[in-house]
């Protein structure tokens, strides 16, 4: 859902006025929430298929896939933006330190 990056996104919001600049950023809001979701639950999905591949052995992938779960719930707990992108650097740190595992 999301057009262009969310700079020129917001961007535009920001030029509006009133309340339909707050229900844009509102808006905006959810889809990147939606974006980030779903990149999330495709690193699970690329775990295990990695695993189905006999690529990375089942502990592996479960102990990722398990991680993944509670970052999305560290991602639906966050409060402010500061924290959700925390989040999302923690997700990264955590897929290369699975790619790692899974490469040796």
């Amino acid at each position: 859902g999301l057009v262009g990056t969310v700079a020129s996104q917001k961007a535009l919001c920001d030029g509006m006025t009133g309340q339909n600049r707050s229900g844009c950023i509102l808006d905006l809001r959810g889809r990147v929430d939606a974006v980030v979701k779903f990149r999330i639950y495709n690193l699970e999905d690329k775990a295990q298929h990695l695993m189905e591949k006999g690529l990375a052995d089942i502990d592996t992938a479960t102990a990722f896939v398990e991680a993944m779960e509670q970052q999305k719930q560290n991602y639906n707990d966050a409060k402010t933006i500061a924290e959700k992108k925390d989040v999302v650097r923690g997700v990264q740190r955590l897929w290369q330190e699975f790619i790692a595992k899974v490469k040796k």
